[in-house]
């Protein structure tokens, strides 16, 4: 199904959540940005461009921008080693030198008046989860990661940058396929490649979504599964269970150890400073953004701190 595209604009925002990698990684394979040293600088030049667009647009009161933390994937490679195992991890610049950027984007956006995060042995996901599902007012979620559609509700909706669409509970079914209530369901059935979960044996996006169609799999386990369809059996066996909670355990971000109290410990307010920025972006040669600072300046000036 090709999913319409609904207009960029969410109404009233009170705070957006940046996927801090997930950002930088598509500023660095978008096309590179090099200095007069040839020293690519597409990551800090391409971030502040793509959080300032968002910011333009949405006006939110708050932004956080969540980076992963320290070991962020122990907890879940404790459950399962083979988590995220077949991550490539190419990238088109010196890995050093992509972090070394990730580290000076983290720095101008502090400068900006950007809420930073990162919190030991957890994801950015879950970072992003526990404050967006605590916060009261509404938020927006900017990633390309599907896991963060679980978290849609009447006050949570999410934007994918890449295809320009914007998710949220009323048009949910429409553009992902599925109910939202049923989502989860259907991603631990299918899992994720990209994250090595195998989800369900032999159970593709067609069966889990007659699976969510018919009762989904946790309320059909809850009423029996004597009397479902004879093609269905086999996702329902002991085997196909464990199966099954494994890959809820990677992927549900209620699931998460992780507290409110211990996030908002690890929450770094920004504080703005226009001539901290402007020396930053001269460091790296980014003179298009130096020289249109007016409008980074209209863009930031004024946020809110968490």
């Amino acid at each position: 199904m090709k999913p319409k595209r609904p207009s960029k604009t969410t109404k009233n925002v009170d705070t957006l959540y940046f996927d801090g990698l997930n950002l930088c990684f598509r500023m660095v394979f978008s096309g590179s940005k090099l200095s007069s040293e040839g020293k690519d600088t597409s990551v800090i030049y391409g971030g502040v461009k793509s959080i300032k667009a968002l910011v333009e647009i949405h006006k939110p009161n708050r932004v956080v921008f969540a980076l992963e933390g320290k070991n962020s994937r122990a907890k879940r490679k404790a459950i399962y080693p083979e988590y995220k195992a077949k991550r490539k991890g190419n990238l088109p610049i010196p890995k050093e030198d992509f972090y070394s950027q990730v580290n000076d984007l983290e720095d101008l956006l502090y400068n900006l008046g950007v809420t930073t995060v990162k919190v030991a042995e957890f994801e950015a996901d879950d970072v992003i989860a526990v404050l967006a599902t605590a916060n009261e007012k509404t938020s927006l979620i900017i990633s390309t990661d599907g896991d963060y559609l679980q978290l849609i509700n009447d006050k949570i909706s999410v934007y994918n940058p890449t295809k320009e669409i914007l998710i949220h509970k009323k048009n949910f079914k429409e553009v992902v396929g599925v109910e939202l209530i049923d989502f989860l369901d259907w991603k631990c059935m299918i899992g994720d490649k990209s994250d090595n979960i195998k989800g369900v044996v032999g159970v593709g996006e067609v069966i889990a979504t007659e699976i969510c169609n018919f009762m989904g799999y946790r309320l059909t386990l809850e009423a029996g599964v004597e009397n479902v369809d004879k093609k269905w059996k086999k996702i329902f066996t002991p085997e196909a269970k464990e199966q099954f909670e494994l890959a809820d355990r990677l992927i549900n971000l209620g699931r998460t150890e992780l507290s409110l109290e211990e996030t908002l410990d690890n929450l770094v307010d920004g504080a703005y400073d226009a001539d901290e920025v402007k020396d930053l972006l001269e460091d790296v040669e980014a003179w298009t953004l130096v020289k249109g600072y007016s409008f980074i300046e209209k863009a930031f000036k004024g946020l809110d701190n968490y």
